[in-house]
């Protein structure tokens, strides 16, 4: 059976990721690549078991982060990287639900309707448009998970907005 093939490489690339806190990014040294994984070098420590936005050689790749090392200052991370596109199947949805900020000092909600939704996010429709990166918190009766806002387009309906989920949802009740 043939081993994918190992590259040494020194390539600049810039990884972001959203959390509760918001949007963190930071710069990081490619030194290897096997098949879709790659190992990466960072001052700043990842997400263990996270999702990031690799952006490398004009390419963006979404990733997971497989394992962190950290030694001092220098971190070292195992990306496992996945295409762009979306990979899994948008599913379709009527449910009523409550989009406000992830930061509850704001004080605002809205009322939206979900289009479709998948593993990683959904799209709603909303009678208000909301601001690109903003982050999000999408709640149901029994569901209340966190989300990043990708996209805001106008549409017949209102306004079509697409979140990117950040963390696993909740389940409550």
């Amino acid at each position: 059976m043939d081993q994918p093939a190992t590259s040494s490489i020194c390539s600049l690339a810039k990884i972001l990721w959203y959390d509760r806190r918001g949007a963190t990014s930071c710069s990081a040294i490619v030194f290897e690549q096997v098949g879709q994984s790659v190992k990466v070098s960072t001052t700043s420590p990842l997400p263990c078991f996270g999702r990031v936005r690799l952006t490398m050689g004009g390419l963006e790749y979404f990733a997971s982060v497989e394992s962190v090392q950290v030694n001092g200052q220098n971190n070292e991370a195992e990306l496992a990287l996945q295409e762009a596109r979306r990979i899994d199947e948008r599913l379709p949805s009527c449910g009523a639900m409550v989009l406000a900020p992830v930061d509850r000092t704001q004080g605002w909600e809205i009322a939206v309707k979900a289009s479709n939704y998948s593993s990683g996010g959904l799209q709603v429709v909303s009678s208000q448009p909301l601001a690109k990166e903003l982050l999000v918190r999408v709640a149901t009766d029994d569901i209340e998970c966190h989300g990043v806002v990708r996209y805001c387009k106008r549409a017949a309906a209102g306004f079509l907005i697409g979140i990117e989920l950040v963390e696993p949802p909740v389940i409550s009740g």
